[in-house]
């Protein structure tokens, strides 16, 4: 289901993985969105403590923002289940390797 979502809290640490918490003002919960596709070492990667801000080339969130996330329940082994929290809006566009390569190849 998709719901909006309030940032409060954005991990500025320059070694751990950029993520960043958010509040679920409709089901009064609060869930972790990590950008798993980005680097922590990534040189595009900016990290503000000060203005507690995460930004990656043109998108960045800091603290009160207002997102778009997809909220749903994944079922694991053994009857398990957990709640997963995905990321919709902004989007954090992330180029692969490999699709950088195919387009150096075409340009050249």
């Amino acid at each position: 289901k998709e719901e909006d979502a309030y940032v409060l809290d954005v991990e500025t640490a320059e070694t751990s993985e950029p993520s960043f918490n958010v509040f679920v003002p409709r089901y009064g919960i609060e869930g972790r969105i990590v950008l798993s596709d980005i680097a922590p070492n990534d040189p595009d990667l900016k990290r503000d403590a000060d203005k507690h801000c995460i930004s990656y080339k043109n998108t960045s969130v800091r603290v009160f923002d207002k997102v778009r996330i997809k909220i749903y329940v994944r079922e694991l082994e053994d009857h398990q289940r957990e709640l997963v929290v995905d990321l919709l809006e902004p989007k954090f566009l992330v180029q692969k390797e490999e699709e950088r390569a195919t387009k150096r190849l075409k340009s050249s």
